[in-house]
């Protein structure tokens, strides 16, 4: 009797220490994900390698371009549009390499002779390298600019952009990550005199692969003001470098 219970005590500690080591790596394995989804969305916000950061800092330099040219303003009650395409590159011996193609429709909107809004759809595909990871992305956005009247101090940018991605860690386990993400973009503001983000809030539904493990989180992005982001992901809270496009750890 005495060894069948001793048998049977072995047999039960080594289920429940089965378990728990069960328990432990899934958990391991989401923290992980998460780490590396939190890498690829730090990394398309970036404003140094062509991210949504420097696309809405652009929007409000559009802004700043018709509000300094007089001609328009006898336009009424009508919508002045352009239509254009490009391509942006880094410039030599920067640490971060790009390249981007852009396919803009933009338009100020008028109402009662005084402008009303800035309308913007764009389109933005291409790659970049950096020292800890290396990505590419599709992104379409339809943004809405307003504050655009003398008296205030701030524009607001209101809108949705659609991002499919791809990217290739260059640290930790040098991770392959897909994405596919529907952000809402929340009365982001924008100084106008230095034509930096100061708040704002992004909506992140994110979902994809890392190494072929899936995925689907909804994370939000609050800026902060001072060339930070805070990223809260599955719980955990990151603080984003808003120039590099990188998490700080």
């Amino acid at each position: 009797m005495k060894r069948t219970i001793y048998f049977m005590s072995i047999i039960a500690l080594t289920s429940f220490m089965s378990i728990s080591c069960n328990q432990e790596d899934e958990i391991t394995d989401s923290t992980v994900v998460a780490e590396e989804v939190a890498d690829d969305i730090a990394a398309s916000l970036g404003s140094s390698n062509s991210g949504i950061s420097s696309e809405i800092t652009e929007i409000a330099g559009l802004a700043d371009e018709y509000i300094s040219d007089q001609l328009k303003s006898a336009l009424s009650d009508t919508v002045y549009s352009v239509d254009t395409s490009f391509t942006r590159e880094n410039q030599a011996g920067t640490l971060i390499t790009y390249s981007y193609s852009y396919q803009l429709e933009y338009g100020y909107v008028f109402d009662g002779g005084s402008l009303d809004k800035l309308y913007y759809k764009g389109n933005v595909n291409g790659s970049f390298d950096a020292p800890r990871i290396g990505s590419s992305d599709d992104r379409s956005s339809d943004w809405s600019l307003t504050g655009l009247e003398i008296s205030s101090s701030n524009y607001i940018l209101n809108g949705s952009t659609i991002r499919t991605g791809s990217s290739v860690s260059k640290i930790r386990n040098k991770s392959q990550v897909t994405s596919n993400s529907q952000i809402s973009l929340s009365n982001v503001k924008i100084n106008k005199s230095t034509l930096t983000i100061i708040e704002g809030n992004l909506s992140w539904n994110i979902s994809g692969t890392v190494n072929e493990q899936n995925y689907n989180f909804v994370a939000i992005v609050n800026y902060l003001g001072n060339g930070k982001a805070e990223l809260i992901l599955d719980g955990i809270t990151y603080t984003i470098d808003i120039a590099s496009g990188e998490i700080e750890y």
